[in-house]
């Protein structure tokens, strides 16, 4: 499961590899990020059985990154916060889903206080 963000610059509706500026989910047992402008990774091993990412990134009043919180299933990971795993003129997001059988996958956005909130479950 792969929750990707960037700008259509195509036009086709869709953000195209090509066009995703960061991408966070989970990938053969590990959940991940992928900052492709920062040129940042980083990837902790996950358990067994159901899946549940919360991500908040806390954005400043100039909508700049300034505090990042990500569990998985109650548990921190300790990813680390860069200035580009948020932009403004992002006006898509992929969503993708891999593997073998039913996906029972569920992806939630919300808008609270923390302006970018990402549960993946």
């Amino acid at each position: 499961m792969e929750v990707a963000f960037g700008c259509d610059a195509n036009g086709n509706g869709t953000v195209d590899d090509s066009e995703v500026s960061f991408a966070v989910g989970w990938d053969c047992g590990e959940w991940f990020f992928r900052d492709i402008v920062a040129d940042v990774a980083d990837s902790y091993a996950g358990s067994f059985g159901r899946k549940k990412l919360d991500w908040n990134l806390r954005l400043d009043q100039s909508l700049a990154p300034k505090a990042l919180r990500a569990n998985a299933g109650g548990a921190a990971l300790p990813f680390p916060m860069t200035t580009t795993m948020y932009d403004p003129s992002w006006n898509v997001a992929r969503v993708t889903a891999r593997g073998f059988g039913n996906a029972e996958a569920v992806l939630k956005f919300g808008a609270t206080k923390e302006p970018l909130v990402i549960r993946i479950r």
